[in-house]
């Protein structure tokens, strides 16, 4: 990460014996007397809220950010040095404090918040960084084995300058479709140096039979035939940022492929925190055997579709969406349990 010149390492260790957290910061220079350094988690997608530590001149303070991004400290100090020493810094913090301000670490993604600033710590400077980490993350093996093929879903060489969703539509080969196969897993492929923009990749299955369907790439939200995503919501995988690689159970796999198999499939690539133009190809590796496994897999959706009957009006104090199963989705669901 770079904050005007200033470039910065970060890395962290968890210590389950003590249930706390080590995070460690490289700068490539001594900070000045007269800076200090931040890094604070976040419970949602906006920074007021936000649990803090911060570094100034060897001493670091536990703290919280207001509404209006003003930094509060907090009664309770739950952040210790662990080294200040020259660009080296060490601070650690209990996972779970019990102060209603901090945040507590748990399993999956945590937005983590970064600034570098000089002068007195009154506000959160613009200059800051958001970026997504799992401080706990699961210990996959490895998709290497000698019966596995893999197929990559990506968006290619396309280029904006705003945060947006790409969508490419694209067609299976009948060959890979032929007979049925098994997916054991997947991971995100993404392009050098556009891991803090890439947010989600998405792919989908569609109902796509007619002939005259060709494959496209375009903006999602693009009312440009054939794009229709309603047609386009089995899932196939699905990647959020900072997720590591996803593996089936041995015993199991997501079957595709065989007689009456959709052929036609929708990657779909969310993009966040974009201020300057970029060019992405990113996407997901999907990897498959033909040796298959005990038993079919599939993925539970809970929740509601990503339709436009969803999306919130604007200037809505409040809005109440209802969902339900529908009989002839829950019917198949059978009476024997569902591991």
């Amino acid at each position: 990460m770079l904050f005007s010149g200033v470039e910065m390492n970060f890395s962290w260790i968890s210590n389950r014996e003590n249930q706390e957290l080590i995070f460690n910061f490289n700068f490539n220079q001594s900070l000045d007397k007269n800076q200090w350094f931040l890094i604070g988690f976040l419970n949602g997608k906006r920074v007021s809220g936000a649990d803090f530590c911060l570094f100034k001149d060897g001493t670091v303070a536990d703290g919280f950010i207001n509404s209006q991004n003003e930094l509060k400290m907090d009664k309770n100090q739950d952040c210790e040095i662990v080294e200040s020493k020259d660009s080296k810094i060490s601070i650690k913090r209990k996972w779970i404090t019990c102060d209603p301000h901090d945040y507590a670490f748990e399993s999956g993604t945590t937005q983590v918040l970064f600034a570098l600033e000089t002068g007195t710590p009154e506000k959160l400077p613009a200059d800051h960084h958001v970026r997504h980490f799992r401080f706990f993350d699961k210990v996959f093996p490895v998709l290497d084995s000698e019966d596995h093929k893999g197929i990559v879903f990506a968006v290619e060489n396309v280029s904006f300058k705003a945060d947006t969703s790409w969508c490419v539509l694209t067609k299976l080969d009948s060959d890979v479709l032929a007979t049925k196969k098994h997916i054991v897993g997947w991971e995100p492929v993404i392009t050098p140096g556009n891991e803090a923009f890439v947010e989600k990749i998405e792919v989908f299955w569609c109902r796509y039979d007619q002939e005259s369907t060709i494959a496209s790439s375009l903006f999602c939200d693009s009312n440009m035939a054939p794009l229709e995503r309603s047609n386009c919501t089995v899932p196939l995988a699905v990647w959020t940022a900072s997720q590591p690689k996803f593996e089936f159970p041995s015993k199991a796999g997501q079957p595709f492929g065989g007689k009456n198999s959709l052929s036609w499939i929708l990657i779909k690539v969310t993009y966040s925190k974009i201020t300057s133009k970029i060019t992405d190809s990113s996407g997901l590796k999907v990897i498959y055997t033909e040796k298959l496994r005990k038993h079919d897999s599939g993925i539970l959706q809970v929740g509601i579709s990503d339709i436009s009957d969803a999306v919130i009006p604007p200037k809505q104090s409040d809005l109440i969406l209802n969902g339900f199963c529908v009989s002839n989705c829950s019917e198949k669901l059978g009476e024997k349990e569902i591991h």
